[in-house]
């Protein structure tokens, strides 16, 4: 140990004045406040969204949003077979890759579509390339004439496929 302990000093004296050249820091954060975004797929708007504070950072990609609120539109065919002409998505924290097309939500993810169906849960992830949304912690979705609970969820954007797993639900008054 001492001899490598002495080789590294002789190294540092036998610089004498010069100095090592300093390791550049990591490129820094772009900060936006008040964010808007639009997501289209080609001349068609997917998503549109807010968020009170986004953090960018330029060497990896990744970002970080406070403050979420995000309105995804359906397709004109999902509208057909009477699925939501659009959703509000709010989230308090999310962390994601727009390369990467992966986003995780948390902080208590809430939605609502514009049929007037409700839904909460802790987290939620989604995964863009996979067309996948999930999430493992409990779920409560509400709407005209139902309350539903389940333990997560697993939704196919590609197909419009729900899986609740053992859901609980409970009927209200007549079915919608």
């Amino acid at each position: 140990m001492l001899p490598r302990f002495l080789a590294l000093g002789a190294l540092l004296l036998g610089c004498g004045s010069t100095r090592l050249p300093a390791v550049a820091p990591p490129p820094p954060s772009i900060e936006l406040r008040g964010a808007e975004t639009f997501d289209y797929q080609e001349n068609r708007l997917r998503a549109h969204g807010f968020a009170d504070r986004v953090l960018y950072r330029r060497d990896t990609g990744d970002g970080q949003a406070e403050r979420v609120r995000l309105t995804l539109f359906g397709t004109r065919a999902a509208a057909a077979r009477g699925g939501a002409a659009s959703v509000l998505l709010t989230a308090p924290l999310a962390r994601g890759n727009p390369t990467g097309q992966d986003v995780e939500a948390e902080g208590g993810v809430a939605l609502a579509s514009a049929a007037g169906d409700r839904g909460e849960t802790l987290r939620a992830s989604y995964h863009g390339r996979e067309g996948r949304a999930a999430g493992r912690d409990p779920v409560h979705l509400w709407g005209k004439g139902y309350d539903l609970h389940a333990p997560g969820f697993t939704l196919d954007t590609w197909h419009d496929r729900l899986d609740l797993g053992p859901a609980r639900l409970v009927a209200r008054g007549e079915a919608p």
